[in-house]
């Protein structure tokens, strides 16, 4: 098992696993906005008083934040396969 399955097996489900993180940080995000807690919750809190500037900061920190999770879950994936 751990000569044989175990070198087999890891580099895909690690990959799947890095895959996940990088779709549970974009559904944080749109779970705060609709109001479930999460990334989105202080854009929600920032719309609701019309703080323009703290949105356009708090979209860029998102945004940046899921464009470099992508980033560096790539490299990863690729270096696993």
């Amino acid at each position: 098992l751990w000569f044989a399955v175990l070198p087999q097996v890891l580099p895909s489900y690690l990959s799947f696993i890095i895959y996940r993180f990088e779709i549970n940080i974009r559904s944080a995000t749109i779970l705060g906005i609709i109001g479930a807690g999460g990334i989105g919750t202080p854009l929600i809190f920032a719309l609701s008083v019309r703080d323009w500037e703290r949105v356009g900061v708090i979209l860029l920190g998102i945004i940046l934040m899921v464009i470099l999770t992508d980033f560096i879950s790539g490299k990863l994936r690729e270096r696993l396969t």
